[in-house]
Order: structure tokens, then sequence, then C-alpha cells
């Protein structure tokens, strides 16, 4: 079971004009196809692929049915931009503007090792993808012929010649049909094989070339058969080990991914419980402060509460001074409302004996007491002596006659 790949080009109409090898080779044949016919046949449109006896929709790997049908409109823009941007002549009818390919796989194979057949089918998309780039534009699955094949599309809007995408016609280009420029495209398209082979082919299990190409026996075909297929089986084997391995390998990196976030997840809350207390630690700090603060502005409240209490002492002080001194002019007053007052301090003042003994019985009230209660013992009360000096001489001798009798009693008087 060998590889299968092929690429053509294709005009907006087809040429009239027929390989020699055409009757032998229906890939040959397609040249006298145009472009929409070719997208149409891989369309399954009514009419346009009667070489198959029930046809189905195909299965879009790459695109859509709607992108499809419009990349002929695609192109016709491109050429009309083309044309506008370099002048000259308009790109002939029958030139090829569309690059299209094919490969399928062994049904037998597919059947077989569905697993195989489904590593081909994402390996021929990867490998178009690779090539083309974005100038891929579609590829289709069958699977209602022979054998279960991808089609696939390539049209791009800078290069409206189909054939400078066509590895074959790149190489031959200016060496028109000399025996150089055939072999050049021969050597090319062995090249662009040899390259599927390398990505697709191999790992798919599928041999470069078949038989009548190599020239072998049946015999000895089946043989070089055999040997890649066990060659695939141990690569297969192989393949499965090493996804096994991978696979293994996978879920430890989950494991120590999910280990990781945990991780990452304790210390971002190590991080957030530490900025907390650094906002507590912060805060506290800002309260004490606001405390000291409220300290310092109580101690100067008391203190000026403190000098307005002395300021109020003061005053009160001085109110009192200010009181008295009012209660003396009051009184002052009052002995200039009397005349017979006045005339005893022009008499006192003219006498200092006089100002002398009164300053003294101001400053010693118990004085004027003992003075009126010896007054009392004479039976002055209420009478105005004469004699000041006689009557306390005479108060003081009828006191030791007292003391005298009251000891010879057998009482003594101190």
């Amino acid at each position: 079971m060998y590889q299968f790949i092929h690429i053509n080009t294709y005009a907006r109409t087809a040429s009239k004009k027929i390989k020699p090898t055409a009757a032998k080779n229906p890939i040959d044949a397609d040249v006298k196809r145009s472009a929409s016919e070719i997208i149409s046949e891989a369309l399954r449109d009514a009419g346009n692929c009667p070489h198959v006896e029930n046809p189905e929709k195909p299965t879009f790997l790459e695109g859509s049915e709607q992108e499809l049908r419009g990349l002929l409109d695609e192109i016709e823009q491109n050429i009309e931009k083309s044309h506008k941007l370099n002048g000259g002549r308009r790109l002939r009818a029958d030139a090829h503007v569309l690059l299209a390919g094919v490969a399928s796989f062994p049904r037998e194979l597919a059947e077989s090792e569905p697993k195989t057949f489904e590593k081909w089918r994402e390996n021929t998309l990867f490998f178009l993808k690779d090539k083309y780039g974005e100038a891929l534009r579609a590829v289709v699955f069958h699977d209602d012929e022979e054998h279960p094949h991808i089609h696939f599309y390539v049209c791009d809007k800078n290069k409206v010649n189909a054939k400078d995408l066509h590895p074959g016609y790149i190489a031959a280009q200016g060496l028109g049909l000399t025996k150089e420029g055939k072999r050049a495209y021969i050597e090319a398209m062995r090249n662009f094989q040899s390259e599927y082979y390398a990505k697709v082919g191999h790992e798919s299990g599928l041999m470069r070339d078949g038989p009548a190409r190599r020239r072998e026996t049946r015999q000895v075909y089946k043989a070089r058969q055999r040997e890649e297929r066990e060659r695939v089986a141990l690569s297969n084997k192989a393949q499965s080990a090493l996804s096994d391995a991978f696979d293994e390998a996978s879920q430890l990196a989950k494991k120590a991914k999910f280990a990781r976030s945990a991780a990452q997840n304790e210390m971002d809350q190590a991080r957030a419980a530490q900025a907390a207390a650094s906002a507590a630690k912060a805060e506290a700090e800002k309260r004490l402060e606001e405390a000291a603060s409220l300290a310092r502005r109580a101690d100067e409240a008391k203190r000026v509460l403190a000098q307005r209490e002395e300021r109020a002492a003061q005053v009160a002080e001085r109110n009192e001074r200010t009181v008295q001194a009012l209660k003396k002019a009051q009184d002052l007053k009052q002995l200039t409302d009397h005349p017979e007052h006045l005339a005893m301090l022009r008499f006192i003042e003219s006498n200092p004996d006089i100002k002398a003994i009164l300053t003294t019985l101001k400053n010693e009230p118990a004085i004027i007491s003992h003075i009126a209660e010896a007054l009392d013992l004479q039976g002055f009360a209420g009478e105005e002596p004469t004699d000041w000096l006689a009557t306390l001489e005479e108060a003081d001798r009828k006191a030791l006659e007292a003391a005298s009798t009251l000891n010879s009693s057998g009482l003594e008087f101190k």
C-alpha cells in the first residue's frame, strides 16, 4: 500500500488541448476541465460527478461550502485588480488560476487500522497548512468512492497565475519545453512526493512508491509491503508507549501545576495577611498618634483652664479689693454725712497719742473687750467716765482686795 497525492492547476475556461497520456491517466484528463467544474465535482453538485455511484456531501476539514463556491468570484476580482495595477493585456481565459489537489488512503488499511487513518487525515491537513499557509482556501473529505480521499484548493490573491504555486512549474520556469525544463519539473515533483512521504506517508505506514514504479515482482512488493506494515506496527507500539509516557508526563505536569497554583495561593494569602497586618499596624499607629494628639490637646486645655482659673482668681481678688475699697469709700462717705464724726477725726488727727491708742486698739480687738468688761465691773455701763486713769486704778485696787478675801477663805486665786 503506497501513498497517493497529486496536484494540478486549472483555468476559468478549460483548454481544448488534451494531453497524449489522457487516455491512460484520468488525472491528465483533468486539464480539459475548468476550475468551476473541479469545484462542482468536489461539492457533489448534480451532473458534475458521474464517476461516483452514490454521491455524498463532503466534510469540510478547512473552509466552508460558501467560501469554496465564492472562490471563483474572488479569483475574478483578483484578476481585475492585478490588471489595473500592472496594466497591459488581460489574462487569458484559459490561463490557470486555481491549484487543486487530491490525496487518498487505502480503504483496506483505513478499515483495519482506523487510528492510523485518522492520523493520516490530521497529518495531511497539517502538511497542507504548513505548505500553503493562508493560500489554502478549502479542504474537503470524500468517503463515497473506492478509497477515502481529500481534495484541497489553493488560491493566492497576490499570485494570479496558479502555476506560481505549483513546484513543478516553478522549477521549470524559463526553461520551456526543453529536456532541462522537463527534468526540472520531474525532479521538483519527486521532491514534493518525498516531502509528503517524510511528513505523512511514512508515519501512516504507506510506501513511497508502488511496484510499477520500482519494477518489482509482486512477491518482492508484497514482502516489502509486509516489512513496511511490521515497521509501522512497531512504530505504533513505540508511539503508543511514547504517548503513554507523554500522558504520564502530562499528568505529572498537571499535578505540578496544581501544586504550584496551591503554593501560589498560599503565598498570595500570606501576602494578603501580611498586608492586612501592616494595615492594622498602620491603623494602630495612627490611632496611637491620634490619642497622643488628644492627650496633648487635653494637657493644653488643662493649662489654658489653669491660666483662666488663675486669671479669674486674680480678677476676683481685684474685685474683692474693689468691693472693700467701695465699702471703705461708703464708710468714709457716712463719716462725711455726720459733722461730729469729722470733728472727731480732726481731733484724733491733731492728737498723736490718741491716734496711737486707736491704732493699737485696731490691731488688738481683745483690749477693747477687756476694757468693756472692766467698765461693766465698775458699774459704768452707759456712763461717760471723766477720768479713765483713776477709774482703772480703782478697779485694779478692788480686784486685789477681792483676791485677798478669797485667799483668806482658803481659796487660791491666781
